[in-house]
């Protein structure tokens, strides 16, 4: 009957709308810890590449590199 089908499809709607919600509790739980997080940054500039180089650096050529 139409009032079943009805029925059944807000209960199903009801169940999409619950994911969203969790979905986006859960999204909205991880950027306020990241929010809250203390910044952490780690340089790796004077790191050797493994793709880029084809011989690797000696410490002077990094602190010219560093310094530049």
């Amino acid at each position: 009957s139409p009032f079943v089908n009805c029925v059944y499809r807000k209960m199903a709607l009801s169940k999409v709308v619950a994911n969203m919600k969790d979905e986006l509790s859960a999204e909205t739980h991880k950027r306020k810890k990241l929010r809250e997080s203390e910044l952490f940054v780690l340089d790796n500039s004077l790191r050797e590449s493994t793709v880029g180089q084809l011989r690797g650096h000696t410490l002077e050529n990094k602190w010219k590199i560093y310094e530049e």
